[in-house]
């Protein structure tokens, strides 16, 4: 531009692969603790997806797996997750539902290791108190670590199958300043698992959050129509 400054930015640049990138398409579900129709929608399916960490004496599927969707619309992503394990035990509330059955997701703005400190984490669980979600962390400070009350949750456990169904509706502005019109999400996520004695390990989908918070681990996604 004539008569015009130059202007100098500085950067590290991530480049995605985009084979590696997971589609979250969008479907909104209702939360209710009963899965939605999501034909069309393929899983992450934990029994090949997933990677099981500190669990020696995992006993395969039945022991603890399952089927995780993501979904979207323009005012919240969605978690349905139909997970099987032969025994649900949470005795923990609050920060320490870590310690029993439980969901952990990590979730940052943009490319893995684009922010690696503006990360949220996230649990979820079936407690003795009911459905229960909390925040470990809130972006680096943008929102408060605790109990999340915006978040809309509902859990289920068939003991006749073994099966815990978790339903989630989290408004975006649990995730700011990401914006769905943005598209890039990096995300990762554990299922916790507890026997009735002590945590076990967990089946994870990506990394960054079970063995260490490091959200440059975490898989990167697209939210697709």
């Amino acid at each position: 531009m004539p008569d015009a400054d130059a202007v100098t930015e500085n950067g590290s640049l991530v480049l995605v692969d985009p084979a590696a990138v997971t589609a979250l398409h969008q479907r909104t579900i209702t939360v209710d603790g009963v899965p939605d129709d999501l034909s069309g929608i393929t899983p992450i399916d934990l029994d090949t997806d997933g990677e099981v960490r500190q669990i020696p004496d995992w006993g395969g599927a039945a022991d603890l797996g399952g089927d995780v969707w993501w979904t979207w619309d323009e005012d919240n992503i969605y978690l349905t997750a139909a997970i099987t394990d032969n025994v649900h035990a949470q005795p923990g509330l609050n920060d320490t539902i870590w310690t029993g059955d439980s969901i952990q997701f990590g979730a940052v703005a943009g490319a893995p290791g684009e922010d690696l400190t503006g990360y949220y984490e996230y649990g979820l669980a079936l407690t003795t108190q009911g459905p229960q979600v909390f925040r470990w962390n809130g972006g680096g400070g943008i929102l408060p670590n605790g109990p999340v009350d915006a978040v809309d949750l509902a859990v289920t456990r068939d003991e006749a199958t073994h099966t815990t169904v978790y339903e989630m509706a989290m408004p975006w502005s649990e995730l700011a300043p990401f914006d769905p019109a943005d598209r890039l999400l990096a995300l990762s996520f554990l299922v916790n698992e507890n026997d009735g004695a002590i945590r076990r390990g967990w089946l994870e989908w990506g990394s960054g959050i079970g063995a260490g918070k490091n959200p440059a681990l975490f898989p990167s996604t697209r939210l697709d129509p």
